[in-house]
This record gives structure tokens, C-alpha cells and sequence, in this order.
């Protein structure tokens, strides 16, 4: 299939919802404290909560596709394009830490082996990493997965029982401060939330005639901030309480589940999936769309290192330092994070850029080998 036709059947709306959850990723690691001044600073904590939740945007557009696939070939991708890229961005890594650059040491060995033991990532500065583990762990299971997925598509009503009985659940985790289920970034204490969010994502794409329109855009939009601003009071109070205790702002929470399920169904309620749709011209706008998605996953790969070495040598310090020289407000907050999202956006594209002609080179000149040796 040739690479405009292949372009022309992606659905736009989940292409979209992909470029928006790395936006929010970029920008969770990139908005200001929310302790200020010794405080806790409501506006920022307010951009902390409408920034929480780009990874389970990832675990529902992951959903809306998997099941359709079948186990060899899910296994197949998950080491060609999750396993083998784990590998060598940590091994690159470890290189990085080598190098003379402000505040990066080398790692020590034997806690890299250790951490690989243990399946987790524990090279400095690759924290990112723990959401490729967990997607590699959560495929291991897919059999499972999509029976379950298969027997709810059987009924509609078995769909609606198993987003509310698991909404619940998230909400009495949340109500016991993640005591209940003790959900992380880590191994099945990842794995089983994530797989919980693919699964409300197949359930949403599976009924996306449900999700058009402006009125559809509209009051998704309008619950996602609504539901931040829920979130915000819930975390203030507790943060307030207890410093340590910010669950709450993670993916693996109730209301991180509902805002991730909100943004999903903006961007398909945008852009409508029909048939004739597919099979059509795109605009220039989801041409575009649909060219900035094709890096979503580099950027989340190489935007940490980038950041690491901003901050090493202090020009995100300094950025904050223009911004804040005077005074702090949501709209100045909110324009620094957008513009180091940005910046970090373009930086990380052009990395993956590079990277992919690379790729293609590699492939051209071994195809070019393979036909004269043939």
C-alpha cells in the first residue's frame, strides 16, 4: 500500500487525539511546580491536573486498534517497534549519562541489571520508560484481553456494566489514597490499569457513532475541565494534608481515566470516522494531522533526554526566570508550559526525523544489497 493511500484510511480524530496526548505529556514534565513560595499554588496545580493524563489518552487509542489484530502479530510489533526501540534509546542512555554533560553521572551496572530483572527502567534520566515496559508486559496478556473484549461486544450492555463497575473501583482506589490496588508505573501494578483503559478505549471507538459533532466536542470539553476542576479540590485538600500523597494527578486515577475517555471522544466527535470518509481525499489540515502523529512516538522517546539537557545547563531555569521575574498568574503559567511544550515538540520531531531518515537509509541500501547479490 502506498504511503498516501495507507495516510488517506487512518482515522483522523484518533490521529488527533495521539497528537494531543503528546502535547500533554510534553507538557506535564514541563509545567511549573505547584508548590510556590512554600505553598501550594492553586493555578499551577490546576495546569498539573489538565496536564495528568496524556499516558491513558496512549492506553485508549492503543485499545481502539489492538483487538483487532491477532497475538503472533501483536507479539511481532511489540518487539520490532516497542522491545528493540527500548533497547537501544536505553543503551543510548547509558552513553549519555558517560558524557561530560552538568549534572548526568554514569549509571551503575549493576542496578541497570538489576532494574532489567526486575522489569523496570532505572537508567538516570529515562523515567519515561516505565510506560514501554508496562505496554510490553500488557501484550503478554492479549489473549486474555481480547476474550474479554470479544465476549462484551457480544452485548452492548456488557460494555456499559464493565465501564461502570470499573469506574468504582478506580473511585474506591481513589477514595482509599491507592491502598485498595496499590496501581503504579510498575510492573502488573501498571499493567492492570493500562489494560482497564485499552479496553475502555475499544469500547469508545467500537461505538464512535455515538461521538459527532459540535455538541458531542462541546460537552466533552466542558467535562474535562469540569472534572479538573473537581481534581484540583481533591488535590489541593490532600496534597495539603499529606505532600506525598498525589495519586490523585496520576492516569491511574478515577477521574484521570474520565478526562483521557473525554479526550478521546473530542477528537472523534471532530473528526467523525465513517467509511466514505476514510476512502476520501484528507484536507490539508488532517494531512497535516496525520504527519505530526506519525512522530508522536519519537517525540515521547526522545523529549525527556531533551529536557534533561535544557535543564542541565539551565535554560529552562532561565525561561521561568523571564515568565516569573515579577509575578506569577494561570495565564503566564500556562504560556511557559506551552511554549517549552513547544519547544521540546519541535526538538523531538526534528530528532525523529533524522532518526527515520537513517532508518531509511539503512533499509534502501540493504534492499540495494539483497537485489545485486540476488
Amino acid at each position: 500500500m502506498s504511503r498516501s493511500h495507507s495516510r488517506s484510511r487512518r482515522d483522523t480524530g484518533i490521529e488527533l487525539a495521539r497528537l494531543l496526548a503528546c502535547l500533554i505529556i510534553v507538557a506535564c514534565h514541563v509545567y511549573p511546580s505547584y508548590m510556590y513560595n512554600s505553598t501550594v499554588d492553586s493555578s499551577r496545580l490546576y495546569l498539573g491536573c489538565c496536564f495528568a493524563d496524556g499516558v491513558a489518552v496512549f492506553w485508549m487509542i492503543t485499545g481502539c486498534f489492538l483487538f483487532r489484530s491477532t497475538y503472533s502479530k501483536v507479539l511481532r510489533n511489540g518487539a520490532t517497534r516497542v522491545l528493540l526501540p527500548l533497547v537501544l534509546v536505553s543503551l543510548a542512555g547509558l552513553v549519555l549519562n558517560c558524557l561530560p554533560i552538568p549534572s548526568f553521572v554514569p549509571d551503575d551496572p549493576s542496578r541497570v541489571v538489576w532494574g532489567v530483572l526486575h522489569w523496570q527502567n532505572v537508567i538516570f534520566g529515562l523515567d519515561h520508560l516505565w510506560y514501554l515496559y508496562v505496554y510490553l508486559l500488557v501484550i503478554l496478556f492479549f489473549p486474555l484481553l481480547k476474550w474479554i473484549v470479544q465476549w462484551m461486544d457480544q452485548k452492548a450492555e456488557r460494555g456499559l456494566y464493565f465501564m461502570a463497575i470499573t469506574l468504582l473501583l478506580f473511585i474506591l482506589n481513589d477514595f482509599t489514597g491507592n491502598t485498595l490496588f496499590h496501581f503504579s508505573h510498575y510492573r502488573l501494578a501498571g499493567a492492570i490499569p493500562a489494560a482497564v483503559q485499552m479496553i475502555w478505549g475499544h469500547l469508545l471507538y467500537r461505538n464512535r457513532r455515538f461521538f459527532r459533532g459540535w455538541i458531542s466536542a462541546l460537552l466533552s470539553a466542558v467535562l474535562f475541565f469540569g472534572l479538573n476542576f473537581v481534581r484540583l479540590f481533591v488535590a489541593r485538600s490532600t496534597i495539603l494534608a499529606e505532600p506525598s500523597t498525589n495519586q490523585i494527578l496520576y492516569w491511574y486515577s478515577s477521574i484521570g481515566m474520565l478526562c483521557a475517555a473525554c479526550v478521546v471522544v473530542f477528537c472523534m466527535s471532530i473528526f467523525p470516522s465513517t467509511k466514505k470518509r476514510r476512502r476520501a481525499e484528507k484536507s490539508g489540515l488532517e494531512t497535516a494531522i496525520l504527519a505530526g502523529a506519525s512522530y508522536s512516538f519519537m517525540i515521547y522517546l526522545f523529549h525527556f533526554p531533551i529536557e534533561r539537557i535544557l535543564m542541565s545547563y539551565g535554560l529552562m531555569y532561565q525561561v521561568q526566570n523571564l515568565f516569573f521575574s515579577t509575578h506569577s498568574s494561570i495565564l503566564m503559567e500556562l504560556a511557559y508550559t506551552i511554549l517549552m511544550a513547544l519547544i521540546l515538540l519541535v526538538l523531538s520531531t526534528a530528532l525523529g526525523w533524522v532518526v527515520k531518515q537513517i532508518i531509511r537509509l539503512g533499509r534502501s541500501l540493504f534492499s540495494h544489497k539483497e537485489a545485486i547479490e540476488g
